[in-house]
């Protein structure tokens, strides 16, 4: 070590205590324990992402290390620290604490990056007048070393294996299959049914007529049971209706394992020797490689460290491009499967698309404009089409590749519930009396049977040349959760039972924060004339 060097790091260890190392330690904690409380399920598939996430937090730590020569400095940069790499909990925080007597951060846009930066600034000059008093310092010092257990505590808390009890699902007979094609099931998120693609929103045809030229047999009268992501497209692996021993069901446990591969469809899969690949919708979200599959078509642990990262903070609020699985991708899956040497095992493959849901037109992945939650409303109409327009065309490129390079899969393609509509703005007084309206406060009864209409298409190359075999095991009117049971008759000649076609709405319970199965909504969904 040169002399210069020798003098500099002098300097700033003859002024930093190891308090203010392990002071910086425990800070540069809070981004770690935040991710880990998000992604518990995943670390044992992303190892590599939690080794380097944990070097970004030591690189942080050295930092405050090196600032902590001077007490007001290592303040400020402690307060700082925490307010960046805290933005989603401080945004998040009305959501999950007494939110009835809060301001709810969104109706003054905090989740603009320029306002949080005048609130940081604002926090900042706070500090910096009070630290003249002792006491206020010792208050922060010990405040800011307490904030990481709230995090910390929470890991724990979803890592404790009996916190959530098992679902109770609906009974299931053994099956035995007596054929193995390569089965593909195609998720193609909020993609509304053809009777609303082609009414609502002005198309001269959908994707379920595109289906139809190439022998799918679609469902046309297909409402989905559950209106949202996680309870639908879990209640379909399942093969069941949600059922709990509580009253409530915990949105990112009770639902979320099943769709990452904790579910019946992979496991009666998996007992016949085949492999499960999972497509999910991106590099970062929920529905990500949790470690259940065989085969990850989406796993980039940088990318996703990347954006793991910068959700924590306020950078994740200025306007980026989203990056989405593209259905090119299970394309080259396919043909890199097929040039493998040896034998090989079948597969089945979920395959999870969020662009239509986003209402967004992509390339290559990359969405052209801004992501968003889109409710459809009138000067929306036309985006959503386009974005219907434009995925049906890449869906049905992959339809000719599955069907030219594999001819014998069974293919599955559906939606876990239609498009969220805003379109019924009119609402009579006694619409606003029932239950969904108090949820819903904005949507007509319409609005809700649209949110219904999903699509539900089945692909099976024997039936091709005689689609009226495939009403021997499908129906018009079906509902997410009897469609492998369909798919499971056909596949092991025999007769899996069905479960009655219904429909339920998901209330959020303001007091416990929960999902809560309450009311079915079957009258509201399939009007009787």
């Amino acid at each position: 070590m040169t002399p210069s060097y020798q003098n500099l790091w002098h300097r700033v260890t003859s002024r930093v205590s190891w308090q203010h190392f392990w002071m910086g330690l425990w800070l540069a904690s809070w981004p770690v324990a935040v991710f880990l409380s998000a992604n518990v399920g995943r670390l044992f598939s992303f190892t590599d992402l939690f080794l380097f996430y944990s070097l970004i937090a030591s690189l942080c730590c050295l930092g405050l290390f090196v600032v902590g020569a001077r007490e007001r400095i290592a303040l400020w940069g402690m307060v700082g620290f925490v307010l960046f790499f805290s933005f989603r909990d401080i945004c998040d925080f009305p959501d999950h604490h007494w939110p009835s007597l809060m301001l709810y951060l969104e109706t003054v846009h905090l989740k603009m990056a320029y306002v949080y930066l005048f609130f940081c600034a604002v926090i900042l000059a706070f500090v910096w007048h009070f630290l003249r008093y002792t006491g206020f310092q010792r208050f922060l010092r010990y405040s800011l070393v307490s904030l990481p257990f709230l995090p910390w505590a929470e890991t724990l808390w979803h890592a404790w294996p009996s916190r959530e009890g098992r679902p109770l699902l609906d009974s299931m007979p053994d099956i035995v299959f007596k054929k193995k094609p390569n089965v593909y099931f195609l998720m193609i998120d909020g993609y509304p049914r053809e009777d609303t693609l082609r009414h609502v929103l002005g198309g001269a045809q959908g994707l379920g007529t595109t289906l139809k030229r190439y022998g799918f047999f679609v469902a046309s009268q297909s409402t989905s049971n559950y209106h949202f992501t996680a309870a639908s497209l879990s209640s379909e692996l399942m093969m069941s209706y949600h059922h709990s021993e509580k009253k409530f069901f915990d949105d990112h446990l009770f639902f979320l394992y099943p769709i990452v591969g904790d579910n019946r469809v992979v496991h009666v899969f998996k007992n016949h020797g085949y492999d499960f690949v999972f497509a999910p919708s991106g590099v970062l979200g929920e529905m990500a490689c949790w470690g259940k599959e065989d085969v990850c078509l989406t796993k980039n642990s940088a990318s996703e460290m990347k954006h793991c990262l910068r959700g924590l903070t306020p950078l994740a609020c200025v306007p980026m491009k989203h990056v989405y699985s593209e259905p090119s991708r299970v394309e080259v899956f396919l043909k890199k499967r097929l040039r493998a040497s040896g034998p090989q095992k079948p597969f089945f493959i979920l395959a999870h698309f969020m662009q239509v849901h986003d209402n967004t037109v992509t390339q290559d992945g990359v969405s052209l404009v801004k992501p968003d939650h889109v409710v459809v409303d009138k000067p929306s109409i036309d985006r959503a089409h386009r974005a219907c327009q434009q995925f049906d065309q890449k869906i049905e490129q992959l339809v000719r590749t599955i069907q030219k390079d594999d001819p014998e899969a069974l293919i599955v393609i559906n939606s876990d519930h239609g498009l969220l509509m805003k379109l019924d703005a009119a609402m009579s007084r006694k619409e606003r009396r029932h239950f969904w309206m108090k949820w819903h406060t904005h949507y007509g009864a319409d609005d809700l049977r649209l949110r219904f209409n999903n699509l539900v298409a089945v692909y099976i190359p024997a039936f091709r040349s005689a689609p009226g075999r495939y009403h021997r095991y499908f129906y018009d009117d079906m509902t997410p959760v009897n469609i492998w049971r369909c798919i499971f008759s056909y596949l092991s000649g025999g007769k899996v039972p069905l479960l009655k076609d219904r429909n339920f709405l998901a209330l959020f319970d303001e007091g416990r924060r929960k999902y809560y199965i309450r009311e079915e909504v079957t009258h509201v969904v399939k009007p009787q004339p």
